[in-house]
């Protein structure tokens, strides 16, 4: 792509997808493409994405909902959503194509909640790829699921409970996403979760948030099924600096109880050895040169 190139960012509306999507956005902004990050309606007054120095526009979309509206059960919900979001995807997406916009968009990178996201964008002939916001071992045993490799619901005899799977170490049932632990939990998002691969073979690439050195067996896996880009972790690069976030999300025991457990107890010189490699690996994929840094450089390039 060119510089300057107009690429469309579409998180699912809710915050653990919607940040690492514009932590990515930033990224791409960063190395001089124009981004246009949407939104919807129903979260543009309860989320900030502001993006400091760098320049990104926001488009808010109709997704079906008002703000503040209560929303229904999860199986209403996504059908509700779906069908609105693709209309008004579609509106945005002909509006752009038709205006004197000398900067059509040439690419949608779209949540992989949305697959349907990926058909609307080839009607107006742009290219398309999801990004995965889970682990890449996460993903991959949501895609063996979808092709039937996991027979659900798990039926483990007690005595050979470990189940293998391509790329990933022997795991038992406490291991693996509670949707497939028990179908009964989640019935209807668990429908939602798998279909993120239902067309994943139409897409130009898989965007995985991860970075090579922490999931390198399972990324090379899902790599000889589809072309995929590790461009992780997105996180602010105030967490990779050491700063803390001051909003409270736990309650201050939790905290309390864990922190002691890392600092105090008997495998705190392990965590601390693994904190500090870990933390050392991540800075080192997404600086300058680093394995995520490159893919995004080639994204950008290509």
């Amino acid at each position: 792509m060119e510089r300057g190139s107009h690429v469309l960012v579409f998180p699912f509306p809710v915050q653990g997808h919607i940040n690492p999507m514009l932590q990515f956005s930033k990224r791409l902004a960063a190395k001089g493409l124009t981004i246009t990050f949407i939104t919807t309606h129903s979260t543009q007054y309860t989320t900030d994405f502001s993006s400091g120095s760098i320049q990104i526009q926001t488009q808010p979309i109709y997704d079906g909902f008002e703000p503040g509206e209560k929303k229904p059960d999860i199986e209403a919900f996504f059908e509700r959503f779906a069908v609105a979001t693709s209309h008004s995807l579609l509106e945005f997406l002909e509006s752009q194509i038709q205006s004197s916009n000398s900067n059509p968009p040439k690419f949608l990178i779209y949540d992989s909640a949305m697959p349907w996201a990926l058909q609307i964008a080839h009607k107006f002939g742009i290219k398309g790829s999801p990004f995965f916001t889970p682990s890449c071992a996460v993903s991959a045993i949501y895609c063996h699921a979808h092709q039937g490799l996991i027979k659900l619901p798990l039926e483990l005899d007690g005595v050979s409970s470990d189940l293998s799977f391509p790329g990933l170490p022997l795991l038992g049932l406490e291991d693996l996403p509670s949707f497939v632990q028990d179908v009964s939990l989640y019935p209807s998002l668990l429908k939602w979760v798998l279909r993120r691969f239902s067309n994943v073979d139409e897409a130009d690439c898989l965007f995985l948030n991860t970075f090579d050195e922490l999931e390198n067996e399972v990324v090379n896996w899902m790599g000889s099924k589809w072309r995929v880009m590790t461009i992780g972790p997105t996180l602010p690069s105030m967490y990779l600096d050491k700063r803390v976030d001051e909003k409270r999300i736990v309650r201050r025991d939790e905290i309390e109880l864990c922190l002691k457990e890392v600092m105090l107890g008997e495998r705190a010189s392990l965590f601390k050895a693994n904190a500090i490699k870990w933390m050392k690996l991540t800075r080192e994929a997404v600086d300058e040169g680093g394995s995520s840094d490159r893919n995004i450089d080639d994204f950008v390039a290509k």
